[in-house]
């Protein structure tokens, strides 16, 4: 891979060594992505492909619950969910501590035997 250069703040020292570093990227999809991770670009004159510092303003990715029922919280409750056996009892105790994950929406319990939420009065027929 003739004519690599050294771009600004890239690992390489000396014009030769960019040669052997593109040449590892192209053959290592692995040594890419960790490329990529530390914000490293290579750059060519033959090849206009090249690997950029990641974006840090990226917003996170969505998380979407896909089983009914479900709705994803940030800060839910370490406990987990009510289930069918526990939504009545008041006795429960959870710390203060919140969890991220899909919780079943208000008004739905946590049916233990299928993982899905149901309403509660479909406990005693799916149970």
């Amino acid at each position: 891979m003739q004519g690599a250069a050294c771009p600004t703040r890239s690992l390489c020292s000396i014009p030769s060594s960019c040669e052997e570093v593109a040449k590892m990227v192209r053959s290592n999809a692995a040594y890419l992505l960790l490329l990529v991770l530390v914000g490293v670009a290579i750059v060519s004159s033959e090849d206009t492909s090249t690997t950029e510092e990641p974006n840090v303003d990226e917003p996170e990715p969505i998380i979407v619950c896909t089983r009914p029922g479900e709705v994803y919280n940030e800060c839910g409750p370490a406990c987990g969910d009510r289930t069918c056996e526990n939504q009545g009892r008041a006795d429960i105790q959870c710390s203060k501590q919140c969890v991220q994950g899909c919780f079943c929406r208000n008004g739905y319990v946590r049916n233990k035997a299928t993982g899905y939420c149901i309403l509660p009065y479909r406990c005693t027929r799916e149970a």
